[in-house]
């Protein structure tokens, strides 16, 4: 788990407050919006409905201000370039996950010389769901639970290495308790 200063966020290795002294004032990332799980048919009454949840992108939009740098017009593009490119976002009160986005729309900053704190939106477009670090497990003999914490149902990768120089026969992985999210 990476360490981030307080009222700050984390973009492709590089933090807010640290880098370019814009701190984060507050932010909303409630739950991203559902598909359409329905369909009107042509000609019938009502709709089909698929019964799934699936969700769509979500937008993270965190409200900062400049706090103890002056930035020029030139460090405001640079800042601009940066947080442009989709990467990792990480917040300050959940070091241990991260979203995947990128800003798509422009924000609205003065610019103006000589100005330390101006306060603008950042709408980041993200995927729906946050991301926690990837667990690797040794296999052992006999029964190896897997413990998930997440909150979205996600497929589990099993990859199985062999570190010998020597076959291995005899594996076996068998599913013996499945818990969907209700």
């Amino acid at each position: 788990m990476i360490h981030i200063p307080a009222d700050s966020f984390s973009f492709n290795g590089m933090n807010s407050l640290e880098t370019w002294g814009i701190k984060v004032v507050a932010y909303d990332v409630f739950s991203p919006n559902k598909r359409e799980r329905n369909q009107t048919i042509p000609f019938r009454h009502g709709r089909f409905d698929y019964g799934k949840k699936y969700f769509d992108e979500r937008i993270v939009t965190l409200r900062c201000a400049t706090e103890a740098k002056e930035l020029t017009k030139a460090e405001m593009r640079e800042v601009i370039l940066w947080l442009t490119q989709r990467g990792r976002l990480t917040l300050w009160d959940e070091p241990d996950k991260h979203y995947v986005g990128e800003l798509e729309e422009s924000a609205d900053v003065d610019v103006l010389p000589q100005e330390v704190k101006r306060e603008f939106l950042l709408p980041f477009r993200c995927e729906p769901f946050a991301y926690g670090e990837q667990n690797t497990l040794p296999i052992e003999t006999g029964m190896n639970r897997i413990d998930y914490q997440g909150t979205a149902e996600t497929p589990t990768l099993i990859v199985i290495r062999n570190p010998n120089d020597f076959p291995v026969t005899g594996i076996t992985l068998t599913a013996v308790a499945h818990n969907r999210a209700q």
